[in-house]
């Protein structure tokens, strides 16, 4: 706390300096000398507050010298105010004066002496706001820590802030109380006589409100549709909690294209509140339409026509296309939310057709897809699934034409924190799929496979990102399996360093060695990263995966990379060398994608 202040008189700024007096400046010997009080000892912004707040802030300079004595007398007052609210109650002060070419100059040393101590704080009738010990601890300071009014004004805003979310709206203190024990000043200096502040706290929370009226004015929605998309109903306890994620849910339909949610406190009668929610709907059906690279598929084009709401149910569909040079894809589906719980149960009917042309294979896919998904309370969000594809596909020396009705079952689950750059979170996707002759299948078959992905914040800058991905198809030959079910690694979201789907099981076909995939594949990476400005980062990965019918060959892959968090999702460009598999070499990869 040696910092200093000083305030020069503003009465000597000059906005500019005529040239004439700069002329007469350089023939005649001129000494400018400028009103100032330096205020030292103690913190800057604390020193700057207090010359700000003094009333020789702006004195003129020829100010009579008893003037400046009695004006620094205030600052000292004003000086020690300040210091209260920062726990410092023993303050001296050290004041001088003087007058150089008819201009006063005047210092304030200040030695701000032991900051008190929170020797205890008691709080009562806070047991109906649920407050955890983790919560408790982000405002409520640790004994012997030092205490300010400002620490101090913390404890009763944030409970009176959590007592107005949990819905009691009369909350007050009935005692609010701090108590300064300052020791005699001829003590000696020991723990037990230094400064203390005792806080005592009692909290009257009064009646809890509860959900009055829910009135909807939003125009060609059905409000009872909207109302089964959010949790609070009248005579329910009221809480800003339910408040915010009703505001959620709704927005997140994608219905909506402006919408208010608001509590009519004025309005209240007999501890209920009736709420106005107000909105605005979305525009029915959007167009999209765009140009991108990927390094795995080249240059492509997107478009995409979507329709948010096709009747007062909530029926929605998308038309989509992708063109590029080694892919290209055409779908459409059909949604339709579950009458009952349209927030987490709903039904998917969908068309494709599919085309890929990688450097290991060729396929052409047709399939009808229907997808039942629910989305459970655990956060886990399940999907059943049924589809019948018909596929025409090369692989090496082997042609398929192979007709599937399959049956599955998909387990997904995301748990991350932020947005953007993620500080930490954690994904698990658990997949499997069955076909079989008796079904109507051309081959029986059952695949499984399971992917997890991490992200562990190492420090502020720092992170480490896990991934790892295995599968497994039990089927008789691996001929018999199209593309879209054998395992391939290598790309830009498997074994970096590699280009697509060019890892697996070889097979040497006149003279030239194929990659024919695997029934199974075992692959994942590890990365480090690191923050280096807003919305951009550098990391440094290694990457190792196989795809294999019997043991495993681990191809390795390493390199460094970048990451831009733009506003619609991170974009990665890695530079990889891969030291495995058929080309081994330097590869660029260009992807796009969340996180987890």
């Amino acid at each position: 706390m040696d910092d200093s202040y000083t305030m020069p008189d503003n009465q000597f700024r000059p906005r500019s300096i005529p040239l004439f007096v700069l002329l007469a400046i350089g023939f005649w010997p001129v000494s400018l000398c400028f009103a100032e009080l330096n205020v030292s000892g103690i913190d800057s912004d604390l020193a700057a507050a207090v010359v700000e707040q003094s009333p020789l802030n702006g004195a003129a300079c020829d100010a009579p010298n008893w003037w400046v004595e009695k004006q620094l007398d205030k600052t000292q007052v004003i000086a020690g105010q300040l210091l209260e609210t920062q726990g410092f109650y023993q303050s001296s002060f050290e004041h001088q004066q003087s007058t150089e070419k008819d201009c006063w100059q005047a210092q304030l040393k200040i030695i701000p002496g032991t900051q008190a101590i929170y020797r205890s704080v008691l709080l009562d009738g806070i047991d109906t706001l649920q407050f955890n010990s983790d919560q408790l601890a982000t405002f409520v300071p640790q004994t012997g820590s030092g205490f300010t009014h400002a620490s101090y004004e913390d404890i009763k805003s944030n409970v009176i802030s959590q007592a107005h979310a949990m819905g009691y709206l009369d909350a007050h203190w009935q005692t609010n109380k701090v108590t300064v024990q300052i020791p005699r000043e001829d003590a000696e200096t020991s723990v037990s006589e230094q400064t203390t502040a005792d806080v005592a706290l009692l909290l009257s929370p009064g009646p809890r409100y509860r959900f009055g009226s829910l009135e909807h004015h939003i125009d060609n929605i059905d409000p009872d549709f909207l109302a089964k998309f959010y949790d609070m109903r009248p005579g329910d306890p009221f809480t800003r909690q339910a408040l915010d994620e009703a505001y959620q849910n709704l927005m997140s339909t994608g219905y909506l294209g402006a919408l208010a949610i608001t509590p009519q406190y004025d309005q209240a009668s007999e501890h209920v509140v009736p709420v106005l929610v107000e909105g605005a709907p979305a525009r029915k059906r959007t167009y999209e339409i765009g140009a991108g690279y990927a390094t795995d598929s080249g240059p492509r084009t997107r478009g995409e026509v979507r329709w948010r709401r096709i009747n007062d149910r909530g029926d929605r569909a998308r038309l989509t296309a992708m063109l590029a040079n080694k892919e290209s894809v055409l779908s459409g589906e059909y949604r339709r939310a579950d009458e009952d719980d349209p927030r987490n149960r709903w039904l998917s009917l969908g068309a494709s057709y599919e085309f890929d042309e990688p450097d290991t294979y060729k396929r052409e896919k047709t399939a009808i897809t229907a997808t039942q998904s629910l989305r459970r309370e655990d956060k886990w969000l399940r999907t059943h699934v049924v589809q019948y594809s018909s596929e025409v596909w090369r692989i090496a020396d082997t042609d398929g034409d192979t007709q599937l009705l399959s049956i599955g079952q998909g387990w997904q689950r995301s748990l991350g924190e932020g947005r953007g750059r993620l500080a930490s979170g954690r994904s698990l996707n658990l997949i499997w799929r069955a076909a079989a002759k008796a079904a109507g299948s051309d081959i029986d078959v059952l695949q499984m496979q399971a992917a997890y992905k991490t992200i562990y914040t190492l420090s502020p800058k720092w992170r480490l990102l896990g991934r790892v991905h295995m599968g497994i198809n039990v089927v008789d030959d691996l001929d018999l399996l199209p593309p879209d079910l054998r395992f391939f690694a290598g790309g830009d979201n498997s074994v970096r360093g590699y280009d697509l789907d060019t890892l697996g099981d070889i097979r040497v076909v006149n003279g030239e060695s194929v990659v024919i995939g695997g029934k199974r594949i075992i692959d994942g990476s590890i990365e480090l990263d690191r923050a280096i400005r807003k919305d951009w980062s550098a990391a440094l990965f290694v990457d190792a995966g196989s795809a294999f019918n019997n043991a495993p060959d681990l191809a390795i892959g390493a390199g460094v990379g970048a990451r831009w968090y733009s506003p619609l999702g991170p974009i990665r460009i890695d530079i990889a060398h891969g030291f495995d598999g058929l080309n081994p070499g330097w590869r660029l990869h260009i992807s796009f994608g969340a996180e987890l």
